[in-house]
């Protein structure tokens, strides 16, 4: 069997106007993802890791160093000393940039419970960055992309709201 990807991308076209994703069954019958890019096809899993993996059998670098600084805080009483070298910061925001591709998908795909929680996701690594990391730099390096998660965590949650029929509700989503 070939390993072109020619005969997947036939028919589906990359406009640099518009995020083109669909949804398609997997050869292990689960779903997942693709988006269509300018150089190829991206796939993605529609919930964990978005390639599959599981980091240090954990659902993410996210958790694995989230359970560190737990670790951490239960043996010195606090989390004052625990730090991310720039390498682990690194790792954690090139992860974060994998969860992005998944929620702009989700988002275009009307899944907004799965934007929901990659955005949370996300802020969440930006804050372990900021909080942790050994080099101002690096704190300082994901808060540029944190409006941009708050600003589709809340457009998922007003549409959320709107397809329950709650609009009042959902023109104060924020």
């Amino acid at each position: 069997m070939s390993k072109d990807i020619a005969v997947l991308l036939d028919g589906w076209e990359y406009n640099s106007n518009e995020v083109t994703v669909r949804r398609i069954r997997g050869v292990d019958g689960s779903p997942k993802i693709q988006m269509r890019l300018d150089l190829g096809l991206l796939q993605m899993e529609m919930a964990g890791w978005p390639d599959g993996a599981r980091p240090h059998g954990c659902e993410s670098l996210l958790e694995h160093h989230a359970a560190r600084r737990e670790r951490y805080e239960e043996r010195y009483g606090s989390a004052d000393g625990f730090q991310l070298s720039s390498e682990e910061c690194s790792d954690l925001k090139q992860e974060a940039m994998q969860y992005y591709y998944r929620y702009l998908s989700l988002f275009h795909l009307g899944e907004y419970s799965g934007v929901l929680q990659d955005t949370q996701r996300n802020l969440r690594a930006f804050d372990l960055i900021r909080e942790h990391a050994e080099e101002e730099g690096d704190r300082l390096s994901t808060e540029q992309f944190r409006p941009y998660a708050l600003m589709m965590n809340t457009r998922a949650r007003a549409c959320l709201l709107l397809e329950d029929k709650e609009f009042e509700r959902a023109l104060g989503a924020y």
